[in-house]
């Protein structure tokens, strides 16, 4: 038999959808209260605001999802091998997870600095070892010299731009769901190809 879930639970799941589906800004606790069955009370009592809510929420997800992320550019593996790792686990988390974008751009339009003080953030982010394999790498030849923040943006940004624009290549492409699973786990070998490509010494030679 399933276990009812509680009024605060039922708040959560139900603000966690008003909030992708309409924005943060646009969704009010009065909504969030209707719509999960309670009052308006309870839903002061438990979280005191939106925003209290609203940080509970992407805390929540950042905190489930994203820690295997630091763990791998934390890693005693070569430069190659790291970015393949990343790049294939990113692209898992968001495909399984497609709300974390929604959420983290709704984030960044609301109020940006949120986004760069909550904890879990930095699991989205370049870790310091990451950056010094970069510049040691380069030192050594290795690889062509690169901004280590201007790198991991550019790998980031390959990673993530495509589930902001899912349903315009959807279209385009004329895919299901299933479709657009299948092309971005192809779209994952473009983008560690294009970013291990532009560290190759080689491949920069002229």
């Amino acid at each position: 038999m399933e276990k009812k879930k509680s009024s605060r639970d039922r708040i959560l799941e139900t603000a966690e959808r008003l909030f992708i589906e309409q924005g943060v800004e646009n969704t009010t606790v009065r909504e969030i209260a209707r719509e999960a069955g309670t009052n308006l009370a309870l839903l002061n009592y438990y979280f005191k605001s939106k925003e209290n809510l609203f940080d509970e929420i992407f805390n929540n997800l950042l905190e489930k999802y994203t820690p295997s992320l630091p763990i791998i550019l934390n890693a005693e593996l070569p430069i190659n091998k790291k970015i393949e790792d990343y790049v294939s686990k990113y692209v898992d988390l968001l495909i399984n997870n497609p709300k974390l974008v929604t959420l983290i751009l709704s984030v960044l339009r609301h109020s940006p600095e949120k986004m760069a003080n909550l904890e879990p953030t930095n699991n989205l982010y370049v870790s310091e070892s990451f950056q010094e394999q970069l510049i040691q790498e380069a030192e050594n030849g290795t690889i062509v010299p690169t901004h280590p923040e201007h790198f991991f943006i550019n790998m980031i940004s390959m990673i993530a731009f495509p589930f902001t624009i899912k349903h315009l290549i959807m279209l385009k492409n004329e895919l299901d769901e299933k479709g657009f699973t299948d092309f971005m786990q192809d779209h994952k070998k473009s983008v560690s190809n294009t970013l291990i490509a532009s560290l190759s010494p080689s491949a920069n030679d002229h």
